[in-house]
């Protein structure tokens, strides 16, 4: 149950800073200048942080538990603390890097989290922390617009540093439990574990495995791939959905908003159902969700992409959001998949790192599209093409894990 809430409470904390500063624009802008152009930078840092928390960091990452976790969500506090104090645009772009790169390690330790701490109830586990990502990425902009008129964006922004701080406190409990365990089964002083293997070694413990340099496998490309897919329309669709359903359906600022807010509305049901989904029936599952969603998505950018009356945009938005349940079955797969803690731990690193950087590129790419041809059309083709592969990536990777195929080499 402890490692089960801790996990829950960290997940609550991985996409607050993303998504914190957008609604305060309006309040921030009366104290400290937002030029269009850093607001720009700004949106993109997400993606560009978490891919190099992945790509940079993930070997370091990988072989570590809840002791890392609780420092993730410390650096969480102090970028959501040095926003909150700010008094120019230095401090809110560096307190939020610095916010997003613990956001960054959380994701990439939160799948071997579950593998470690409990690997007979990871489809459970995934469904649930998953959930609390798309909780955490609605909770900003519910919650700080009201704060912000009845106090200050300060407070709107600094209540970000105390929501980790609650986290915190069941995974240090989770890491001093783990870490008495294995003092207990090696019959040395907690002191010791804590020193690092050589005190250890010195105390007497039994040394650890040796661990084999990692290179991703053919399983590792095709989930990278399918991660990348449900990531760049995650971000383009934060990004420009609101400017794209507006050209190409007709619709008012408010509808637009609204479309957005279904689109990220439907990545909770669907990360409470995927992860069982591929906990029970395996490799058939990745398959069938990879071709129905992602089939589906792209013929949502189809409509997208040529532009149909207002009436049809619901239908081709909630078509689109069915590609985030890629999401949740990647990091399903990630915890199933994984024989060690810390190979599940290099699997979710370069799964998350690889997706990540796409999410960035696609991202800036569809807007000098639209810029290019003045159209939203090559946008469109360009994100269901990408769907589409992601379907036959779906079918690989059905097939590579029914013969058993390891996601190293």
């Amino acid at each position: 149950m402890l490692a089960a809430v801790a996990v829950c409470t960290l997940a609550l904390n991985l996409r607050t800073a993303a998504v914190s500063l957008s609604p305060l624009v309006a309040w921030i802008e009366a104290d400290i200048p937002l030029p269009p152009s850093v607001l720009g930078l700004l949106g993109m840092a997400p993606p560009i942080v978490f891919a190099f928390a992945g790509l940079a960091l993930g070997r370091w990452i990988a072989p570590r538990g809840a002791g890392l976790a609780v420092l993730s969500l410390a650096t969480v506090a102090v970028g959501s603390l040095m926003r909150a104090f700010a008094t120019d645009i230095a401090l809110i772009a560096g307190g939020g890097v610095i916010a997003l790169l613990g956001m960054g390690i959380g994701n990439v330790l939160i799948p071997g989290l579950v593998r470690r701490y409990l690997p007979d109830r990871i489809g459970l586990v995934t469904a649930l922390y998953t959930a609390m990502l798309a909780v955490s990425a609605v909770l900003p902009p519910f919650v700080e617009p009201s704060v912000a008129q009845t106090s200050s964006w300060r407070v709107a922004i600094g209540l970000w540093a105390l929501l980790p701080i609650v986290g915190a406190v069941p995974m240090a409990l989770l890491a001093l439990r783990m870490r008495a365990r294995e003092a207990a089964r090696f019959g040395v002083a907690p002191e010791a574990l804590a020193r690092g293997p050589a005190s250890a070694a010195a105390s007497g413990a039994a040394p650890g495995p040796l661990r084999a340099p990692w290179r991703p496998g053919r399983t590792a490309v095709l989930l990278s791939l399918l991660f990348g897919a449900s990531s760049v329309a995650a971000y383009s669709s934060f990004a420009w959905m609101p400017v794209i359903v507006r050209e190409q359906f007709g619709v008012d600022e408010t509808t637009a908003g609204l479309l957005l807010s279904l689109f990220a509305a439907l990545g909770l049901p669907l990360a409470l159902t995927v992860p069982r989904v591929i906990g029970r029936f395996g490799a058939r599952a990745a398959g069938a969700v990879s071709a129905v969603c992602a089939g589906l998505a792209a013929a949502g950018y189809v409509m997208l992409a040529i532009g149909l009356p207002a009436a049809w945009a619901v239908l081709a938005v909630a078509l689109i959001g069915l590609v985030q349940a890629l999401f949740s079955m990647c990091l399903t797969l990630a915890g199933l998949l994984g024989r060690t803690p810390e190979e599940t731990g290099r699997l979710s690193a370069f799964m998350q790192g690889v997706g990540y950087a796409a999410a960035a590129a696609f991202t800036l790419v569809l807007g000098y599209t639209r810029t290019w041809f003045g159209t939203w059309l090559p946008a469109g083709a360009m994100m269901a093409a990408l769907s589409l592969a992601a379907v036959v990536a779906g079918i690989l990777l059905s097939r590579s894990l029914a013969r058993g195929d390891a996601p190293s080499s």
